[in-house]
């Protein structure tokens, strides 16, 4: 909410579709919010050569083993408090609807 405060008073830059509600508009915004979301966690990389998928470590979690590597305290309190990344990273934790707006 903090967020929201201080920026309240700023201008936003948004599709008219989206202020007027409209569901394919705020579907496409809500699809790229979640891949997003779900790429803090895990990604899925391909070998081109076999075809192969395989499930990896995401940006965040990545960001947080570096942490961890060069002894960072807040990252091992960041692990106490919250031990898995994926569940910080759940949809409806975030408002696709909100003063500020994610730009993919």
């Amino acid at each position: 909410m903090d967020v929201l405060t201080l920026h309240k008073e700023q201008g936003r830059e948004v599709a008219p579709e989206i202020d007027q509600g409209k569901p394919d508009a705020i579907q496409k915004w809500s699809n790229s919010l979640k891949a997003w979301l779900a790429s803090q966690a895990v990604q899925t990389v391909s070998d081109d050569a076999m075809g192969d998928t395989q499930v990896v470590a995401g940006k965040s979690t990545m960001d947080l083993i570096q942490k961890l590597k060069y002894g960072s305290q807040q990252a091992v309190q960041e692990i106490k408090d919250n031990p898995k990344i994926e569940d910080r990273y759940q949809p409806e934790n975030f408002d696709l609807i909100a003063w500020l707006i994610v730009r993919v």
